[in-house]
């Protein structure tokens, strides 16, 4: 009879501990699901204010390198206009312009291909062969604008959008490869999936498995 009793009272004590640790390990889950939330909630704050400070600055960016572009653009028309004027017409703006060119890499060649003037283009490194470098920039660089030519002097004029041009476009690209990989990503305790303006393609990602993802449908459904 005492024995039974004693059993009845130990079930009785472990029912209780197992209901309170239940309890427990619920109220515990939840502040810990409520804290995560939050912290997720807080880092996608985080994402969009970054973000709209990244597109605030692409927009300047954009604006900066459309002037940038039409200083390459209003150079050419100067050398084309000096190429073109009527006899006795007043160059000076076209002349003083072209001098004051403190951003557009140019080349000027004769016409047996040897390189006159640089301006704006750094010289050759050390114990490098001019020629070749000095090619290697007019092709790369300089080939997607049209070369002006000056048949009374046997010279052409090659160009390239301007130095500050192209620094903007690399500062930009990095300030955007910086935002995705260390605030998006790498900030993330969750798992991020990053897609590209169409939804079709996956920037990067972490913590989610995309080898089932590589059809573009299936993303969209995901």
């Amino acid at each position: 009879m005492h024995d039974t009793h004693s059993k009845r009272l130990l079930f009785l004590a472990a029912a209780a501990i197992v209901v309170v640790t239940l309890g427990y390990t619920q109220h515990l889950a939840s502040i810990i699901r409520d804290e995560e939330q939050r912290k997720v909630q807080l880092w996608v704050e985080a994402v969009k204010q970054r973000a709209e400070l990244v597109t605030y600055t692409q927009s300047l960016f954009e604006e900066l390198g459309a002037e940038e572009k039409k200083k390459a653009d209003h150079l050419a028309a100067a050398y084309r206009l000096i190429q073109e004027s009527p006899a006795g017409m007043d160059l000076t703006f076209s002349t003083d312009f072209l001098v004051g060119n403190k951003t557009v890499p140019v080349l000027i060649l004769n016409d047996d291909g040897e390189v006159l003037y640089h301006v704006n283009v750094p010289p050759p490194p050390l114990g490098s062969d001019r020629e070749a470098y000095f090619d290697s920039v007019r092709i790369h660089q300089m080939g997607t604008n049209p070369p002006i030519r000056f048949e009374e002097v046997g010279q052409t004029i090659y160009y390239s959008e301007s130095v500050r041009l192209r620094e903007l476009r690399e500062a930009m690209s990095e300030l955007i490869e910086s935002f995705i990989s260390e605030t998006v990503i790498n900030s993330a305790s969750v798992p991020v999936m990053l897609l590209d303006s169409t939804a079709t393609r996956i920037v990067k990602s972490q913590g989610i498995d995309v080898s089932s993802l590589s059809d573009p449908e299936a993303l969209k459904e995901r």
